[in-house]
């Protein structure tokens, strides 16, 4: 089992930014104006990520259905894919488009030490 200082560089960009932010409030030094917009951050964003996930599980069925064990439309099935790729990225874009405005909301007092707190 990994601890959080072991962790590889790319599983670094999987964390759960605004959480740790908001989990390090006292630390940083957070006003409650800035903790109230991330706590809004990271609720907005979870909201968006359900409605999109719910929209991959959807195209993904839908894949489901076009695939099998008889002629398979290819171009449908190109199609779902590119639709399923492009939820897929809107979701990740989206997330590191919040982390980003997260970050704006501290000083840069705060995102210096955010960044040293991050690194353990």
């Amino acid at each position: 089992m990994m601890g959080p200082g072991m962790m590889g560089a790319a599983s670094t960009n999987d964390r759960p930014w605004i959480t740790v932010m908001l989990d390090l409030r006292e630390e940083l030094g957070l006003s409650a104006e800035q903790v109230g917009r991330l706590f809004n951050l990271r609720d907005g964003f979870a909201k968006a990520a359900r409605t999109k996930s719910e929209a991959l599980e959807k195209v993904e069925r839908d894949l489901d259905q076009l695939v099998g064990p008889g002629p398979v439309d290819l171009r449908a099935v190109e199609a779902k894919l590119k639709e399923a790729e492009a939820i897929r990225t809107d979701l990740r874009l989206s997330r590191f488009k919040v982390i980003e405005e997260g970050k704006a909301i501290l000083t840069p007092a705060q995102r210096g030490k955010f960044m040293e707190l991050a690194k353990q």
